[in-house]
């Protein structure tokens, strides 16, 4: 069974910032994290390790949020709210 919680080292490269981080996994940039700025892409990957591995960075860093899939659809789930990703790529603002 896969780890869900953390991140592997499979494809997936972690790059620290002087402003926050970079997870890359294979050559696609899924999640950037610039101060409280939050961006997460998808580069046209709607697969569920892409999925995965973006929930494996909030759970490994703390950050609090979600992607989940319903219907075909992704969102971001962050506090109370569900936030509908439009295409590739969203930005949010944590708290």
């Amino acid at each position: 069974m896969s780890q869900q919680m953390r991140l592997g080292k499979l494809a997936t490269k972690v790059v620290y910032t002087k402003n926050g981080m970079d997870v890359f996994f294979y050559n696609t940039k899924i999640v950037n994290l610039a101060g409280r700025k939050l961006t997460l892409d998808t580069g046209g990957w709607f697969i569920a390790t892409t999925r995965t591995r973006m929930n494996q960075v909030s759970n490994q860093f703390g950050l609090g949020y979600g992607v989940i899939q319903r219907n075909y659809e992704w969102y971001i789930v962050y506090g109370d709210e569900i936030i509908p990703v439009i295409g590739n790529k969203i930005t949010i603002k944590l708290n």
